[in-house]
C-alpha cells in the first residue's frame, strides 16, 4: 500500500500562498469579468457572474489550505460519491439529463467530477508503478467510467474532458513517445475503427511502438486483442 506523505501541523499552517498561483488566479478572474461583461453588457447574467465569483474566492482559499494528506485519503470516497451523482440525473431527470435539481438550486455533477478525478489521478500517478502497463489501466478505467456516463446525458463536449485529464497526467509521467502511444491505444482504437485504412495504420504503429518500447510479448498480444475488441464494437455501438 502506498505511503501518503505527512505534513507537520506547524509547518503546514505556516505555508504561504504560492504567489504565482495567486496572480494567475486573479488574472483569470479579471479576464472572465471582461469577457462576461462584453457578452452580456451588464445585464443580469453579469451580475450573477459577479455574485458567483464572490462566492468562489473563499472556496478557493479554503481549498488551498486543505491538507494534501486529507485530499488523498478522501480521493476514492469522493470518486464513488461523484459517480453516484452522475448516475442520478440519468435515472430521475427528463430531457437533457445533465442537472441535479434541489428545488431552489441546480448543479451539474460533471463539474464536481472533473475536480474529483484530478485529485484521484494525482494520487494514482504519484504513488503507482510507472514501468508496467497494468499500472495505467486502472486510472484509464476510472477516467472512462465518468466519460461514458456524461456522454450518455448526452454531453460529449464535457465527457471528453475526462479523457483529456487522463492523457495529461499520463504525459507528465515522463514516459517516452512509444510507451505513450501504447497506453492511449485503446482510445486510438475507437477513433481508428471507422475506416479500414486508418485501422491498418493503427495496428502497424502499435506493433512498432510495442517493439521499440520493449513491451512483453504477452502483454502486447493481449492489449492488441483488447483494442481489436473495443475497436470492432465502436462502429456498432456509436
Amino acid at each position: 500500500m502506498e505511503k501518503i506523505p505527512s505534513f507537520t501541523r506547524g509547518g503546514y499552517m505556516r505555508k504561504k500562498i504560492d504567489r504565482v498561483m495567486f496572480v494567475v488566479f486573479i488574472l483569470l478572474i479579471l479576464y472572465g469579468i471582461l469577457v462576461q461583461f462584453s457578452a452580456s453588457g451588464g445585464k443580469p447574467f453579469f451580475k450573477r457572474h459577479i455574485f458567483l465569483l464572490l462566492l468562489s474566492i473563499p472556496v478557493f482559499l479554503t481549498g488551498f489550505f486543505i491538507r494534501p494528506r486529507l485530499l488523498l485519503f478522501l480521493s476514492f470516497p469522493l470518486y464513488l460519491g461523484g459517480m453516484v451523482l452522475l448516475i442520478f440525473p440519468l435515472i430521475f431527470s427528463h430531457g437533457v439529463k445533465r442537472w441535479v435539481s434541489l428545488g431552489f438550486f441546480r448543479f451539474q455533477p460533471s463539474e464536481f467530477m472533473k475536480v474529483i478525478l484530478i485529485i484521484l489521478l494525482a494520487r494514482l500517478f504519484a504513488f503507482g508503478e510507472r514501468k508496467r502497463l497494468r499500472a495505467f489501466l486502472f486510472p484509464l478505467v476510472l477516467s472512462v467510467l465518468p466519460f461514458l456516463l456524461v456522454a450518455a446525458e448526452p454531453d460529449l463536449g464535457t465527457s471528453v474532458v475526462f479523457i483529456l485529464l487522463f492523457l495529461g497526467f499520463l504525459f507528465f509521467t515522463g514516459i517516452n513517445v512509444f510507451q505513450y502511444f501504447i497506453y492511449i491505444s485503446p482510445i486510438l482504437a475507437v477513433l481508428c475503427a471507422f475506416h479500414i485504412l486508418s485501422w491498418i495504420v493503427f495496428v502497424l504503429l502499435f506493433t512498432v511502438s510495442a517493439w521499440l518500447s520493449k513491451m512483453r510479448l504477452r502483454e502486447a498480444v493481449l492489449l492488441l486483442l483488447f483494442n481489436s475488441l473495443i475497436g470492432g464494437s465502436a462502429p456498432v455501438l456509436w
